[in-house]
């Protein structure tokens, strides 16, 4: 039995296995990645952002028409009417 654990001991320290072993679970992850994919359960980064920039530009624009419609003109921070110089 010693023989065995010796053995078992001595795989458990081996670089090769090691390496091994990190090779597998890199190739496990990258599986998973691309069934989620598949699934549509992940998307690109870039997908992401785009939809999330068109979400809060449409955020956006219908805030500002609220406000605009609510306050009665334009917000208070942009000037209504230009001055003349004269």
């Amino acid at each position: 039995m010693e023989y065995i654990a010796h053995l078992r001991a001595e795989h458990k320290r081996s670089p090769r296995s090691a390496a091994d072993v990190e090779f597998t679970s890199a190739k496990a992850e990258l599986t998973r990645l691309r069934i989620l994919e598949k699934k549509k359960v992940l998307i690109v980064a870039e997908e992401a952002y785009a939809q999330m920039d068109q979400l809060v530009g449409m955020a956006v624009g219908l805030w500002g028409t609220h406000r605009r419609s609510r306050f009665g003109g334009a917000p208070r921070h942009q000037p209504s009417r230009v001055r003349s110089a004269a």
